[in-house]
């Protein structure tokens, strides 16, 4: 392989953060622009050139993805709560989602689906929170009465309160068998149907299905081992076993295709 080009006088960044946008009309580099807030610098990597700063967060990047085509550019901060979407030819901001109210959250991965509705976000917690980026859809009178509202509102409240209310919440959620092992996540479609996919830094891979009109809490379909090692091997780890924790758990089995048959 050889060496095309150099970025240098980057900001320290001990995690190595960085996205590649490997689309052919969009290639793009992202990587944090700052060690002490969340600036993501968009390098064009065909014309080898700086494109544009975003502003994203006020505190350092925690993790970062492009989406499929390239035209758009998750983001997340080391507090962890707020997750932002940001179109890359300008850096206009077009969605903002509130993972929770939770402090001390790391965020690991975040990862588009193909078609770039869904947005999939990962943290030290049990929990995966999926997104969907649209526009909501209301009727003029209900815009009209929500308008009037958030302006009477605006007018009482600190600027930090009232974005609260324009935050989007999570349009469905898979909970883990586990916390604080890291993991990396993908939304993909298997045999028509939309799939969350986990893999956990420890050797495991779930597979969740997302069902796209009603969201909510995600099925777990099917729980596969990744490295090798003989079935009878326990994991000393904390789990949660139907909404509890335990101190250890049984080794993964198939589960049943709601939709029928195994995946």
């Amino acid at each position: 392989m050889k060496v095309l080009h150099t970025i240098r006088e980057t900001p320290p960044n001990p995690q190595g953060l960085c996205a590649l946008s490997i689309n052919d009309d969009n290639c793009y580099l992202a990587y944090p622009g700052s060690s002490t807030i969340g600036e993501v610098q968009i390098f064009d990597v065909i014309n080898l050139n700086a494109k544009t700063m975003i502003p994203a967060h006020d505190s350092p990047l925690a993790a970062i993805a492009f989406s499929p085509n390239g035209t758009r550019i998750a983001t997340a901060s080391e507090k962890g709560t707020v997750i932002r979407v940001f179109s890359v030819t300008d850096g206009t901001k077009l969605f903002e989602f509130r993972r929770g109210m939770k402090r001390c959250v790391a965020i690991s991965c975040l990862a588009f689906s193909m078609c770039s509705q869904y947005l999939a976000c990962s943290s030290n917690t049990e929990t995966v929170h999926v997104f969907k980026l649209e526009e909501p859809s209301s009727s003029p009178r209900r815009s009209v009465e929500e308008s009037s509202w958030m302006g009477y509102l605006t007018n009482y409240l600190p600027s930090q309160v009232t974005d609260v209310f324009n935050q989007g919440r999570a349009f469905a959620t898979a909970h883990l068998p586990f916390s604080d092992v890291r993991n990396t996540i993908a939304i993909t479609t298997i045999q028509n149907q939309l799939r969350l996919l986990v893999a956990s830094e420890d050797g495991f891979l779930y597979v969740y299905n997302i069902d796209e009109k009603e969201g909510g809490d995600l099925t777990l379909l099917i729980q596969h081992r990744l490295d090798g090692r003989s079935e009878d091997s326990q994991r000393g780890r904390s789990q949660v076993d139907g909404g509890g924790l335990g101190s250890g758990r049984s080794e993964p089995q198939p589960i049943d295709n709601p939709d029928g048959g195994k995946d």
